[in-house]
């Protein structure tokens, strides 16, 4: 987490009033037992950055460690008990809301 928040700060190009920067990210993070680092305090920091993630996605194995991530995103799923298509749509919708905004700004 600490590689991805100073990437964050340092590569992505925020947008301004001067400039069109990066699209926003997608944050997947794959959860199989308990974290031993900080990564809850590391992905509140990441939302105060700019750009901020589009969404954020948890996979695990282990229900109750997600059930304790929906503060996170809503976005938190067991691997066990889900269908890869859903995963994949969720993972991808993204994409086409991006593309119809980035579209509608053109176009005005």
């Amino acid at each position: 987490m600490d590689l991805i928040i100073q990437k964050v700060k340092t590569e992505l190009i925020p947008t301004t009033s001067e400039q069109k920067g990066d699209w926003k990210y997608t944050l997947l993070i794959f959860l199989f037992g308990e974290s031993e680092d900080n990564y809850l305090t590391q992905i509140e920091e990441l939302k105060t950055l700019n750009p901020k993630p589009y969404k954020i996605i948890i996979l695990g194995l282990n229900k109750n460690l997600l059930d304790k991530q929906k503060h996170i995103t809503e976005l938190a799923f067991n691997i066990n008990e889900i269908e890869p298509k859903e995963i994949l749509m969720q993972m991808t919708g993204f994409i086409e809301d991006s593309i119809k905004g980035f579209s509608e700004k053109i176009n005005n």
